[in-house]
């Protein structure tokens, strides 16, 4: 049986050198127009290509009159192709033919959960690796690239009966977006849009996750 009890969750700033090969440096028209942009898959394909899954989060007009026509890549080695769903929310599949960095997180044992640009323009890389050393791994190799790199949390991931990843990525949301909040910065309608789910499959995802945590927090303080 495979044990997860060891897995660690590892959130990373990386510095990048003067290139293009992360594929979220690669759409700066968007960041200028207030649009960010998040990594929420990264995959590598063939000796030095990878896939992305990009999601654009910002106002809905600028969206429209950004993605009105198809997206131009600023470097021939880039394919990107941007979809609308019928909830509004734009996606885009990237094909990067000098992807380093899907490469080396997948050689290193580790999976990318989220990746985005920080406000001083670096990258932040959430990651979970199999074990500590997994993540040193990566760290190494992303830094034998000429990237400096910074920790800013590292926690074990938790055994069986943890939250999902859907849990844990849509509770994560939802705190960071001020919905915890006394009072709540944001209703639980405008969290399901910005996620892009409906507003009562994202309770009932909240209400699993929040039941999980509880149920765990009162199982462990009885020990």
């Amino acid at each position: 049986m495979l044990n997860l009890s060891f897995m660690r969750s590892a959130t990373l700033k990386i510095k990048s050198p003067i290139d293009r090969r992360a594929c979220i440096n690669c759409l700066p028209v968007l960041q200028e127009n207030g649009i960010s942009v998040k990594i929420l898959r990264c995959a590598p394909v063939g000796p030095d290509t990878g896939h992305s899954l990009l999601r654009f989060e910002g106002d809905s007009e600028v969206l429209d009159r950004l993605f009105a026509e198809p997206l131009r890549p600023m470097d021939d080695h880039l394919d990107v192709e941007v979809a609308r769903s019928g909830n509004g929310v734009y996606s885009a599949l990237v094909v990067n033919r000098q992807c380093k960095l899907s490469h080396i997180i997948h050689e290193s044992r580790c999976f990318l959960e989220l990746a985005i640009r920080s406000d001083d323009n670096d990258l932040i890389f959430h990651v979970i690796g199999s074990d500590a050393e997994s993540i040193k791994d990566l760290m190494d190799s992303i830094k034998s690239l000429g990237y400096s790199i910074s920790i800013i949390s590292v926690y074990e991931k938790q055994a069986w009966g943890g939250l999902t990843y859907r849990q844990e990525v849509n509770l994560r949301k939802a705190f960071e977006s001020g919905y915890y909040n006394i009072p709540s910065q944001v209703t639980l309608d405008d969290l399901a849009a910005e996620i892009g789910v409906s507003k009562s499959t994202l309770n009932i995802i909240l209400r699993r996750a929040e039941r999980k945590l509880i149920s765990d927090y009162l199982k462990n303080s009885e020990k």
